[in-house]
């Protein structure tokens, strides 16, 4: 498994999951993960190179503008993967691993291409943009011809029955903890408490979160009702400042580390995030494992997700949007937010990654009778 910016105190999402997969594949498999870092889960080795959060430390110095920024956070992989790369050709070759498993995008997935084409072994890739940015990064992915590629949606997997047929391809979502994500409520009981809305998110002003969409909406409903924005970004003052014009003393925005958001969705009524396109939105799937309902966009991507946990909704109309909160917020949806969170949990996840190494296994070695 390979991350170079995994760690012990993650708090990115590729990070967290590559380490979460790693952990329950080395139940039956025997995992070895390589970062530039401790990733006390599982067995590790460190990479010799330097990381993706210290290239954005180190770009972090200059007064960038927004697409500046977006530029160095795509220039920060490329770096990445190339100071690793003597490091991860050395362990891969020391280890002699049947299947190698990069988590750091296009280019660690192209590292190890290179390195299939010297010695022969199996690479599976989970392609988390999906079919966004049209289809580019997917197709690029597609291109190195992973021998198992993972794909988070349905849309995503229909591109590449269509684009690539001879490609082995499976639909396996993002899993939950459904231990460390329960339903236990911290929440004040009181009669006359706040009704609370969560969402979670990066406070970034890149077009693909939206989170002003629900700050309006929120500025339409009852002022019990309150809005809490977990999340760190670049654009965090913006955020601030909006709230206090539109729901001043209605909102907090808060950073939690991964190992206390247990705790953060269970001070919570319902969650919402209005972003645009997303591949795969885990943080529904913990809210809905911690007991909340959950209010998204109506896309297919969401409709898989969410079910019937939850009221699915356009939110760029505003008074929709704000209705559908004032909705969900009267409702209990919390026996069906958790009867569709265990469709995620790991058990589950990691049963079907299990079926799709197996068969993919049996497809590269068939049996002789």
């Amino acid at each position: 498994m390979i991350h170079p910016d995994a760690s012990k105190t993650s708090h990115g999402g590729s990070q967290i999951n590559a380490i979460e997969i790693a952990s329950h594949l080395a139940q039956k498999y025997h995992v070895r993960f390589l970062s530039c870092y401790d990733v006390a889960q599982v067995e590790s080795r460190k990479l010799v190179g330097i990381s993706r959060s210290r290239f954005l430390k180190l770009f972090s110095i200059f007064p960038f503008g927004d697409k500046q920024v977006t530029i160095m956070r795509r220039l920060s992989l490329f770096l990445e993967a190339i100071s690793c790369a003597l490091s991860l050709f050395y362990q891969i070759h020391r280890f002699k691993p049947d299947y190698v498993y990069p988590n750091n995008g296009y280019w660690g997935h192209y590292l190890c291409y290179l390195y299939r084409k010297w010695r022969k072994l199996s690479i599976i890739y989970t392609e988390h943009s999906g079919v966004l940015y049209d289809q580019a990064i997917l197709k690029k992915n597609l291109a190195l011809q992973p021998d198992l590629l993972i794909v988070l949606n349905e849309e995503s997997l229909a591109f590449v029955r269509h684009h690539s047929p001879s490609q082995n391809v499976k639909l396996i979502a993002n899993g939950v903890d459904t231990y460390k994500f329960s339903p236990q409520r911290d929440k004040p009981t009181e009669q006359n408490a706040p009704l609370k809305v969560l969402t979670v998110t990066r406070l970034n002003q890149d077009g693909q979160k939206r989170i002003e969409l629900l700050i309006k909406a929120v500025s339409k409903l009852d002022k019990r009702v309150h809005l809490t924005i977990c999340g760190r970004g670049r654009d965090q003052d913006y955020y601030q400042r909006l709230c206090e014009q539109l729901i001043p003393e209605r909102f907090e925005i808060i950073s939690s580390d991964f190992d206390n958001m247990p705790l953060v969705y269970r001070r919570h009524d319902i969650f919402s995030l209005p972003s645009l396109n997303e591949p795969f939105g885990k943080v529904y799937i913990e809210a809905m494992a911690s007991g909340l309902g959950v209010v998204a966009p109506n896309d297919a991507s969401r409709k898989t997700i969410i079910g019937d946990a939850g009221i699915l909704c356009d939110v760029t109309n505003i008074d929709e949007y704000a209705n559908a909160i004032a909705q969900a917020l009267e409702l209990d949806l919390s026996e069906q937010a958790l009867q569709q969170a265990k469709k995620f949990s790991w058990q589950s996840i990691i049963e079907q990654y299990d079926r799709a190494i197996e068969q993919m296994r049996e497809q590269q070695c068939p049996s002789p009778y």
